[in-house]
């Protein structure tokens, strides 16, 4: 994987933390589900770091399997 440059490495995690406390202010409100907009958040707030990039893109590829296996079984 190849480096971001600086204004991606200073902009994503910006949004990441925007994305994710609005999901957690959305979540507070019975109008509308926040829980998207944080699962959204958390890869953009760590892309100012490639190894930490990475650790979380496989994480959440591990969740999204364990939601679609869970899925499938019911």
């Amino acid at each position: 994987m190849r480096p971001r440059p600086l204004w991606q490495r200073l902009l994503y995690p910006f949004i990441g933390a925007i994305l994710i406390i609005l999901g957690i202010i959305l979540w507070i409100t019975p109008v509308v589900m926040g829980f998207p907009l944080i699962i959204i958040g958390v890869p953009f707030l760590f892309c100012f770091h490639p190894r930490l990039e990475l650790w979380v893109r496989r994480k959440m590829h591990a969740v999204r399997v364990a939601i679609m296996n869970k899925v499938k079984k019911n």
